[in-house]
């Protein structure tokens, strides 16, 4: 059993499978999602888990080569 990191077991699946160039997405529960594509759903009540406890977990965990960050993320249109 883990006691720090990444504790979610689907998600530190899904981290374990990544390679070069491969993408990862945060996005709330709007965010549209092709059927193929596979998803780590973390919600717990609307709003929680916040982005950015997510995103520095997972910062601390993979290699991040490039980062894209939405206009709405940056308090834009």
């Amino acid at each position: 059993m883990r006691r720090s990191g990444i504790l979610h077991a689907e998600l530190n699946r899904q981290l374990s499978l990544l390679g070069h160039t491969d993408t990862v997405v945060l996005g709330d529960a709007g965010l549209p999602i092709p059927r193929h594509v596979p998803v780590v759903d973390l919600a717990v009540v609307l709003g929680l888990p916040r982005l950015r406890p997510v995103l520095d977990a997972l910062l601390e965990t993979v290699v991040v080569e490039g980062a894209v960050l939405a206009d709405e993320a940056r308090g834009g249109p």
